[in-house]
This record gives structure tokens, sequence and C-alpha cells, in this order.
């Protein structure tokens, strides 16, 4: 499934390869289910390593 998607996505770009809503992003990435960091205004996951 990630295979047709970037290495680095925004979280509205994970929102929807999870299927999920913002506000549950927020929480996953608040308690550390999801790794990403902040960049600019926007938050950034990488699906791979570099």
């Amino acid at each position: 499934m990630l295979e047709q998607h970037q290495d680095i996505l925004t979280i509205l770009e994970l929102c929807d390869i999870l299927m999920i809503g913002r506000n549950r992003a927020y929480e996953l990435l608040e308690t550390g289910v999801l790794k990403g960091f902040l960049s600019s205004d926007t938050y950034i996951f990488m699906i791979r390593p570099l």
C-alpha cells in the first residue's frame, strides 16, 4: 500500500492513507505512536528510512 506513496508525507497525506482524522493523527503523534517532526508549520512523517 505504501509503495505507491512518496517517502515523506504531510499529516493530511498520512490521514488519507490511514483513513483517520487530523485530530486522531495529532493524538497519535502526541502519544508517540506516530513519529514525525515539525518543519516550519507542518508535521512531516517519513515512512521509509533514508
